[in-house]
């Protein structure tokens, strides 16, 4: 089904057709939270909240976007929310993991390349986290998410230069960051 019938059908208060633009969406809403929030519990109220959102501001979507790129700005926006409010309350910690993230086996089980590898993603991880907020969401939408700059700038409402120049910043900032880990 294409953009513009879903939202015809959608607006008209066709909950069939939001259940399937929800199964469309879940795995780029879940897999953009991942980035930002660590907890899977934490994860799928977000991914929630994302389609909470959609449903309630469906009738205010002009369709300037693809929808794609709407529901994006609305997961990196309550994700950049769920991440300022935890840092606030001081009680969260695991921000930007991969999505890959799966809990860790016994350490009996880890082998001394599994450890390896967690503490270089555990390093990128905190080095991610220092990044200025628009240069963390430019950085992880372009090289986690695989968004071309032009898709980036739609998500973020900037333009493509802006976007390009705060992926070189994201990148030069990481190189800095990780120099005492990683020869680059």
């Amino acid at each position: 089904m294409n953009d513009q019938h879903w939202l015809e059908l959608i607006r008209k208060g066709d909950k069939t057709a939001f259940r399937e633009l929800i199964e469309h969406y879940r795995p780029l809403v879940y897999r953009t939270s991942a980035k930002f929030v660590a907890n899977v519990d934490d994860r799928d109220d977000l991914t929630q909240e994302v389609f909470i959102e959609v449903w309630r501001s469906i009738n205010k979507f002009r369709g300037d976007s693809s929808i794609s790129t709407w529901i994006y700005r609305i997961t990196v926006n309550k994700a950049l929310n769920l991440v300022q409010s935890a840092k606030r309350k001081n009680w969260y910690s695991g921000l930007l993991r991969t999505s890959d993230y799966r809990e860790p086996e016994t350490r009996a089980d880890e082998t001394a390349n599994n450890l390896m590898r967690n503490e270089g993603a555990s390093l990128i991880n905190m080095a991610l986290d220092t990044l200025p907020g628009n240069q963390r969401v430019a950085f992880i939408l372009s090289k986690a998410e695989g968004l071309s700059q032009k898709e980036v700038a739609a998500v973020m409402e900037l333009t493509e230069k802006a976007v390009e120049s705060l992926i070189h910043r994201a990148r030069t900032n990481l190189r800095k960051k990780l120099s005492h880990y990683y020869s680059m």
